[in-house]
């Protein structure tokens, strides 16, 4: 990985997005190999200065579509995260209707929507402006209906809560959640998650 980096890896790969901007199998590639490559913060910082981030949320805002893209899309906007990306940073960039335009258009896809609800989760806690954008854009219903369609998945029912829990912090979306009835499909899904943790510690 270390070598891979030194030979320009993120480059090459980033070379490959900008290429062949709507070949779905060079996308989904390309993505994987540099979700591969991220491993520490300095990678994520490179890798932004080189205007990855940018690129991979613009491949996913223009081919929601894309299977494979999506899917490792979602993995390295995790990722990044995880090795503190600014969130902020991710919103103004667009990774809020990114990350929800390939969930709705993969519904039932497990790894996109554990990728998706993780970073979604990331920018709303960012919030009240940030809580409402992702509101506006449909994550109340996203949440809900992953949290009931994934229901024994413990990562993705968490990832579901949080989200919502971030979410509520706006006026505007507590009302919806309101009317959506998201209470019972949370106490359920907090329930089934319990016993799932139990079961399987």
């Amino acid at each position: 990985r270390k070598q891979q980096l030194e030979m320009g890896g993120l480059e090459s790969f980033l070379q490959v997005i900008k290429s062949h901007p709507d070949n779905a199998q060079c996308l989904g590639e390309a993505m994987a190999a540099i979700t591969n490559l991220v491993h520490n913060d300095d990678v994520v910082k490179k890798l932004h200065k080189l205007g990855g981030v940018d690129l991979v949320v613009q491949s996913l805002l223009k081919h929601p579509e894309f299977t494979e893209s999506s899917v490792h899309g979602m993995r390295l906007l995790g990722k990044c995260i995880e090795h503190n990306f600014n969130a902020k940073e991710l919103i103004e960039l667009r990774g809020v209707e990114a990350c929800l335009g390939a969930m709705k258009a993969h519904r039932g896809v497990e790894a996109i929507a554990q990728g998706g609800l993780f970073a979604l989760q990331a920018m709303a806690e960012g919030g009240q402006e940030a809580s409402q954008l992702v509101g506006k854009h449909g994550g109340i219903d996203v949440a809900l209906d992953n949290i009931k369609n994934f229901k024994d998945n413990p990562k993705i029912v968490l990832s579901g809560l949080k989200l919502l829990g971030a979410l509520a912090s706006s006026k505007e979306n507590a009302t919806k959640m309101q009317a959506l009835n998201a209470v019972p499909i949370c106490v359920e899904a907090m329930y089934v998650f319990t016993f799932s943790i139990t079961l399987f510690p």
